[in-house]
């Protein structure tokens, strides 16, 4: 009996050992993601500025010390747009998405978060801190662009998450709208999915990795209470999601949506990391004829 005993708390103490190796494995890695700078672009063979594509841009800094472009837009009446890139990716991924809108708003700015891309040696804030970084920077933007000036903010996957955290905080008369592929509810769900996609078990793992998350970095503000904050005040929005998400599954996009779920955009083939990238080759696609549709009146 005490040689049993002896055996279960040993291998409860391995079960548990593992365990925090796991969940120090992901916070480590969630906190500390490599960084999608010019090497990264060249190696995907993406253009690492925006004057490589031909578009009139300028180097500036966007929160104190944190890097952005500003990229002038084709409709000098139209809304300035702001693009939040996801996590493990860059202003230079919001490349990707940026041609599709550049002619139709006045400027975009393409931010690099904290932890990411060319930004200070530091963790990211995983939606957290961002947040509110961000909305006193579209204030300031707003401020000194001059009266009427209109927002409208857009980002894919973690950047979408934030972006409509930020749209429900911003006064409802300066946004022209807010963009969202492929958003989720919190990093509970990226991190679910991942650990499910490495046969990796997903309960305590992900639950303990996003709650010592939570404390490192700051808690999430709830991206589903925003999505109905902004249904609720009529701020125009565009949800796409992709059948075929891995990342975040078209379920869960739906269901954070609540009352605009049966108003989110279904790409039926795209991978998460390609939700919103464009133009693309086929010009009837549900993200373009959404798109068109969204901005017909800018």
């Amino acid at each position: 009996m005490t040689e049993t005993v002896g055996l279960l708390l040993l291998g409860s103490v391995a079960l548990l050992l593992l365990l925090v190796v796991l969940v120090w494995g992901i916070v480590w890695d969630a906190s500390h993601p490599p960084r999608a700078t010019a090497g990264w672009a060249l190696a995907n063979g993406f253009p690492p500025h925006p004057t490589d594509v031909g578009w009139q841009a300028s180097d500036e800094r966007w929160s104190e010390s944190l890097p952005a472009w500003r990229v002038v837009g084709g409709n000098p009446s139209g809304p300035i747009a702001v693009f939040v890139h996801g996590w493990r990716r860059s202003r230079i991924d919001s490349m990707r998405r940026a041609g599709i809108w550049l002619p139709r708003v006045r400027a975009a700015w393409l931010i690099d978060l904290a932890g990411h891309g060319d930004a200070p040696k530091g963790t990211t804030h995983l939606g957290a801190a961002d947040v509110d970084t961000i909305v006193r920077f579209c204030g300031d933007l707003v401020a000194r662009e001059g009266a009427g000036t209109r927002l409208v903010i857009i980002g894919h996957s973690l950047g979408a998450a934030i972006t409509l955290r930020v749209s429900a905080l911003l006064p409802g008369e300066t946004l022209a709208g807010a963009v969202a592929f492929a958003p989720y509810e919190s990093v509970l769900e990226p991190i679910s999915n991942r650990l499910r996609r490495q046969g990796l078990p997903v309960w305590p793992a992900a639950l303990c990795s996003t709650c010592v998350l939570h404390a490192i970095c700051g808690r999430e503000r709830s991206t589903s209470a925003a999505v109905a904050t902004l249904h609720a005040r009529g701020t125009p929005l565009l949800i796409v999601a992709s059948a075929a998400d891995t990342h975040v599954p078209l379920p869960h996009v739906r269901h954070m949506a609540g009352p605009v779920r049966d108003q989110v955009i279904v790409e039926p083939a795209i991978s998460h990391d390609a939700i919103g990238t464009g133009p693309t080759p086929n010009e009837d696609s549900p993200t373009e004829v959404a798109v068109r549709a969204f901005t017909a009146n800018w």
